[in-house]
């Protein structure tokens, strides 16, 4: 294995209405780790339709590569990932060359985190030090090769031809947690499990309006006083509607856009509600119990990870959650069907929160 000697990163990452946040945020929080190290960070990206460009910070280096993609019209698979790409393999393999060549060289490390990318695309761009991240089990042409999820498996992935020479960062040890979250996970040690306050968040784009079904679920639960915060995109097609919906509940209720304190808002919660996405591991650290749906194939498999584990309790893929599913779902959670203490104490025990600086001691060591 080459040690990489370099300063620089590039970061190869998009974000959009149908890819989601996630992705984004996970870079986002592994180029904390490299930019805290004196490492120089780059984000090659493009303007995907709902993209979420604007919450990179100024310290980070941002190319907008050359074409605009449009979201998906529902003829369009969103799970037909080089679709993602909305160009030929040739053209994006080329600008990605002539980025690295202009900031770096060929010792330029380069992290890819894109279901579009995989080992045709990495074994056609110029760095030698290439850093895959994935959760889906594809098949890659790199050095280093993480995925943070508890399904995560080192066998899989080899039998996809992975590299001979790849370094395997597997599990949620590696789990890319932001700095932010560190200070709160003490703070819910609390041994209270009585549900008041609710966080719900679908993700950056919630492309299924899983938010406007669960807001209307809330109207089928009664005899107790709920506090419910709603994160969600304003730009959402839903947006109106959900606040119109929310303020007519008998329950305290606030709509808030995407923002940048939401390691407090989970620390104040007593019960997440959402996709089982990239905020699994935040929630695990904090111990936060929660109730989800997998809004996404990618999401499929770590959802029910976490469900055999009893960490969650997951209720299956979003399309086949009714609204009466979660009007009954919320009312057992409220009325202590569940033990979310026992919940709580799975989830910390999985995610201690020094995934990042693992991950950099290795590429750097």
């Amino acid at each position: 294995m080459k040690k990489v000697i370099v300063n620089k990163v590039i970061f190869r990452v998009d974000s959009g209405a149908h890819i989601g946040i996630g992705h984004l945020m996970r870079c986002l929080t592994l180029a904390e780790g490299f930019y805290d190290n004196d490492f120089e960070v780059f984000f090659l990206t493009k303007r995907h339709y709902g993209h979420f460009i604007n919450i990179i910070p100024n310290k980070f280096n941002v190319q907008v590569m050359s074409n605009f993609v449009e979201g998906t019209d529902g003829s369009e698979e969103i799970n037909d990932y080089e679709s993602w790409l909305g160009n030929d393999l040739a053209v994006e393999i080329n600008e990605c060359n002539e980025f690295i060549k202009k900031v770096g060289d060929q010792d330029t490390l380069l992290v890819i985190d894109h279901y579009g990318l995989s080992h045709k695309f990495e074994s056609k761009v110029i760095s030698n030090n290439i850093f895959a991240i994935d959760d889906i089990f594809r098949s890659h042409n790199c050095n280093f090769l993480l995925d943070q999820n508890i399904s995560a498996s080192e066998e899989k992935y080899r039998s996809k031809a992975v590299s001979s020479n790849c370094k395997y960062l597997m599990g949620p040890s590696f789990a890319m947690l932001r700095k932010d979250f560190l200070p709160y996970r003490e703070s819910k040690l609390s041994e209270k499990s009585e549900v008041k306050n609710i966080l719900v968040s679908f993700g950056g784009s919630d492309e299924k309006c899983d938010s406007l079904k669960l807001v209307k679920a809330f109207e089928g639960v009664s005899g107790i006083k709920l506090h419910v915060t709603v994160v969600l995109k304003k730009e959402h097609p839903s947006y109106s509607e959900i606040n119109s919906i929310g303020e007519s509940l008998e329950h305290d209720f606030r709509l808030i856009d995407f923002c940048e304190d939401f390691p407090a808002l989970m620390a104040a919660s007593d019960l997440f509600i959402g996709a089982g996405g990239s905020t699994s591991w935040e929630r695990c650290f904090l111990g936060l119990p929660a109730v989800i749906v997998s809004s996404a194939l990618n999401q499929d498999l770590i959802c029910q990870s976490l469900s055999d584990k009893e960490i969650v309790i997951f209720l299956g893929k979003s399309e086949d959650v009714s609204i009466e599913l979660w009007v009954n779902e919320l009312n057992k959670v409220i009325s202590g069907d569940y033990c979310l203490l026992k919940m709580s104490s799975r989830a910390k025990d999985i995610v201690d929160g020094l995934g990042v600086s693992r991950i950099v001691n290795l590429v750097t060591n």
